[in-house]
């Protein structure tokens, strides 16, 4: 159509139909000084022909055929012949019909580049290929719709992928291209461009990496490489051996290889072998059908708890040896494709999931499907009695007498299962041995049923100093409890009790119950019976904090001792029955202090409601229970005002 124009600069075709054209060879034969030539809109689903349709157009650099579909041509023969291009953009339904368009080697887009004489995406988004393979592999992986321009020559090449080092932030870049082995990559490589490995923090892979076959020891030893981005670009569909690929990198912590092609690997000799800082490891897509040899693949990754191998296909694998030497995993997931290999795979015991877990160091299915099993036994009856699911480490049941106890360390809650408790020799933080818990780390007891206290409860909660609650103490049955000193004392994290639900109508001794219960604020004793409580000494002693006290409802009748059953108390508000009375003269009651800040106060106690003359706290005791000294609540007396 347009042959041998050759005085022609430019062409603007896009209001061209074209949708019955069936040819279209020759149709710019010899426009040698065309420069521009717009075919944006050429609709070519009905051509069949088009041979050396671009052919000697000497100027022509940029050429855009991205609306050409070539699912009916039959020929290109001499297309693109004698034509310096420097782009060429293509559409998904771009074919090149046969090997003879004569597509050439890309011009530079910018005077002065040095080229590699080769296509490549823009932005290096595809592989790098002559012009030979531009046309074979055009349509396949990652060679799809886009500008393809000549690709530049670079001095830095790991294969074919330019790369860059930035020394600063210790982050190597690795662009698109055909990797070659480790023995040259940036690290490794024998002259003056090489880094040094030591160097390395951080590894980006920015466009699509096809490595070779054999990537054993492809990033081993790099000690202060933390991070590898961008690994779901490598087209691994052909590698055989990964032995040791991360093996020595020790500062690595997480890796995500669930988008690897791992089809046709045999080896895993050693893969993660020493990676002593690896965390996370999702292998959850690793297909291992072809896999021989697993040898030592996970050994020393000291730091690995979790690891899931339920993908995992070992039913060609020769030998495990060694595959988990100097790990201590908490939870191991293995699929019904799984089965061990002779016995010297070397699983340790488990490790804990959770901190203050007491281990029985056996493997159990973290749902409790199966029985507690060794190491050994473990890896000898997977896949026998043993069947696919997440195992972890069986618990050691931690009881309070014979109710079920368990702790969580982060939390630090204690939850108490029902039963009959032991006495406050054998609690869960004074028992001797590895199940002890570590009274410092209790901050809350919660009694979650119904649970029986020992008839002996002295001391009970003794010295929890940093207990700040107890719940479900409703659940507590003291029905039998004839001892209650020290109960909790030194509980100085305690803030508040309620007692009210408290079967007392045994108890004999309440000695120091409360003792240095120095926070403590509130104290709920309102159905205590103490019919039967010989002695009261210190029950409250330096409750400093504790400012309103009823025990209207105690019968000392009984009692033979209140000795500084209320020194160093701060009391501002004291209710007492009418069974009270003050036994000796040894109980430290201090003088009342304000109910309400800035009050001038007489020292003296009075009732609250005004029903009684004032006393100090010597006549007030002495005379408690005489004269207008009757059960009620008693307060300071405050100064009148002038």
């Amino acid at each position: 159509m347009f042959y041998d124009c050759y005085a022609l600069t430019k062409l603007d075709l896009s209001n061209f139909n074209t949708t019955k054209v069936n040819t279209i060879s020759y149709m710019f034969f010899f426009c040698k000084s065309l420069t521009s030539l717009d075919l944006s809109k050429f609709n070519t689903k009905t051509i069949t022909d088009m041979r050396a349709v671009f052919l000697a157009c000497r100027s022509l650099k940029s050429l855009d055929l991205s609306g050409f579909d070539t699912s009916k041509v039959t020929t290109m023969k001499d297309m693109f012949d004698s034509t310096p291009l420097s782009s060429l953009k293509l559409s998904n339904k771009f074919r090149f019909i046969g090997s003879d368009s004569q597509l050439p080697v890309p011009t530079a887009l910018t005077p002065g580049d040095q080229l590699t004489g080769k296509w490549i995406k823009k932005n290096r988004n595809s592989f790098a290929h002559s012009p030979a393979g531009f046309m074979r592999e055009y349509g396949k992986n990652n060679m799809t719709a886009g500008t393809y321009v000549a690709e530049i020559k670079e001095d830095r090449l790991w294969g074919d992928a330019p790369w860059s080092f930035d020394a600063d932030s210790g982050t190597l870049k690795v662009e698109s291209g055909r990797l070659e082995n480790t023995a040259n990559s940036p690290w490794n490589r024998k002259d003056d461009k090489a880094i040094d490995k030591k160097l390395i923090k951080k590894i980006i892979f920015t466009g699509a990496i096809q490595v070779p076959n054999n990537i054993k020891n492809l990033f081993a030893n790099l000690k202060s490489l933390t991070e590898i981005v961008g690994l779901g670009k490598f087209d691994t569909s052909s590698v055989t051996d990964m032995s040791g690929m991360f093996a020595g990198s020790s500062a690595l912590t997480s890796l995500d290889l669930s988008q690897l092609d791992t089809s046709k690997v045999k080896t895993t000799v050693a893969m993660f072998s020493g990676a002593i800082s690896l965390t996370n490891l999702n292998l959850s897509k690793f297909d291992t059908s072809n896999l021989t040899n697993m040898g030592g693949m996970f050994s020393g990754c000291s730091s690995l708890k979790s690891l899931d191998l339920s993908s995992f296909d070992t039913s060609k694998v020769t030998t495990m040896q060694n595959i988990f030497s100097g790990t201590t995993l908490s939870s191991l997931t293995l699929g019904d494709k799984f089965k061990n290999l002779g016995n010297d795979a070397e699983l340790s015991a488990p490790g804990k999931l959770n901190e203050g877990d007491n281990l029985t160091g056996n493997w159990i299915r973290q749902d409790g499907n199966s029985n507690g099993y060794s190491p050994n036994d473990f890896m000898d009856k997977y896949g026998k009695e043993l069947k696919p699911g997440t195992y972890v480490a069986e618990t050691e049941v931690l009881k309070w007498g014979d109710a079920a106890c368990s702790f969580n360390a982060d939390s630090g809650v204690l939850m108490v299962g029902p039963g009959t408790l032991s006495t406050a020799s054998y609690t869960p933080w004074n028992q001797k041995g590895a199940k002890a818990i570590d009274k410092k780390l209790i901050k809350k007891i919660i009694f979650t049923g119904e649970t029986k206290a020992p008839k002996k409860s002295n001391g009970l909660f003794k010295k929890l100093t940093k207990l700040t609650e107890i719940e479900g103490l409703t659940n507590l049955d003291t029905s039998d409890v004839t001892d209650m000193s020290e109960m909790f004392y030194d509980c100085y994290a305690l803030t508040k009790l309620d007692l009210s639900n408290f079967n007392t109508s045994n108890v004999e001794l309440i000695v120091d119950m409360f003792f240095y219960c120095r926070n403590l604020t509130t104290l709920d004793l309102s159905n205590f019976n103490t019919q039967k409580i010989t002695h009261m000494g210190g029950a409250f002693q330096e409750c400093q904090k504790l400012k309103k006290l009823d025990i209207s409802g105690f019968d000392t009748s009984n009692v033979t001792t209140m000795m500084s059953m209320f020194k160093n108390t701060s009391l501002s508000s004291l209710t007492l029955g009418d069974n009270f009375k003050f036994f000796g003269s040894d109980f430290k009651l201090p003088k009342p202090t304000a109910l309400t800040p800035g009050d001038d106060l007489t020292g003296s106690w009075i009732r609250q409601d005004g029903n009684s003359k004032a006393y100090n706290t010597n006549d007030f005791t002495e005379k408690y229970g005489t004269g207008d000294l009757k059960s009620g609540t008693y307060v300071a007396e405050t100064k009148a005002r002038n």
